[in-house]
Order: structure tokens, then sequence, then C-alpha cells
């Protein structure tokens, strides 16, 4: 998935979790998850990420360890275990990234036992149903942004 739709994804889960969770998210809990919705690609050179460090992306093989559960066991343990809003956030934007890149045509060693998953609806990256997903996903993002502020603007 190419990091505008990881983006989208991340911040239409986010604000749908918020939501569904009653869970207070700031401004810098968006920013938050849209770090960790590109994070798993710094393993990629071609990546935005992964172009800002280099040693990373030349040394670990794309869609290696950042993309296996071990990460996603990582970041549930960080929002289950911590109280801080932004780690919070950022694993959010992780796992969403990670789970939607499981639906890619390339799927996922996620386990790392060099035995990919394909799941059976499955999209190419960049291609015509990841623009579909995209725009679901702006949907989405934009149902729930409004849920989250309509305490605030009184229900207009």
């Amino acid at each position: 998935m190419l990091y505008k739709s990881h983006k989208v994804v991340g911040l239409a889960t986010a604000a749908g979790l918020a939501v569904t969770y009653n869970y207070p998210i700031t401004i810098g809990g968006f920013i938050m998850v849209l770090i960790g919705s590109g994070l798993p690609d710094i393993d990629n050179s071609s990546s935005k990420i992964g172009r800002c460090v280099p040693i990373i992306s030349k040394h670990i093989p794309h869609r290696g360890v950042t993309h296996s559960i071990y990460v996603i066991i990582a970041c549930l343990y960080g929002i289950l275990y911590t109280q801080n809003n932004l780690i919070i956030a950022l694993s959010v934007g992780v796992i969403s990234h990670i789970l939607a890149d499981l639906f890619s045509a390339d799927g996922l060693d996620l386990f790392l036992i060099k035995r990919k998953i394909y799941m059976p609806i499955r999209y190419k990256v960049g291609g015509k149903l990841e623009t579909i997903l995209r725009l679901i996903a702006w949907l989405i993002l934009f149902y729930y942004t409004y849920q989250l502020l309509l305490p605030i603007i009184g229900g207009i």
C-alpha cells in the first residue's frame, strides 16, 4: 500500500477506535498515527521514512521483521501497558499499516518463517482496488471525525 493510503487508513482506524471506545485523541495523537502508519516501511529504501534512515533500509529486507507479528505484539503491549497516548497512537498507526499490507497481492511473511500469508481478497500496490480502499477510508475518516467533533459543535 502506498503511504498516502496508509495515512488515511491509519487515521480512519484511530478515529474509529476513539469514537467506539470514547477515547480522547489529540492533534499530537493524530500526528503520531501518521508517523506510525509509515514506520514499518523504514525497511524500504524508496519510502519516505526509508530514505531518511538509509542505513536501516539498506540492511533490512522489505516486509520482513518490520511487518511481522512480533511488531504487532510489541505495539499491543504498548497499547495495553502504557498510559502514554502518543505511544498508543503510534502503535495504532503501525498495526494498521501491517494489517493493511497483509491484504496486498505480495502477501506477508507475518511469522518470519519464509512462508507468506495471502488473503483471499488482495489489492495491487498503487492499483485501482487500493484507490477504492483509500476512498472508503476517507469516508470512514470523515464520518468518525464528525462523530468526534459532534460534542464540540453541538450537533448542527
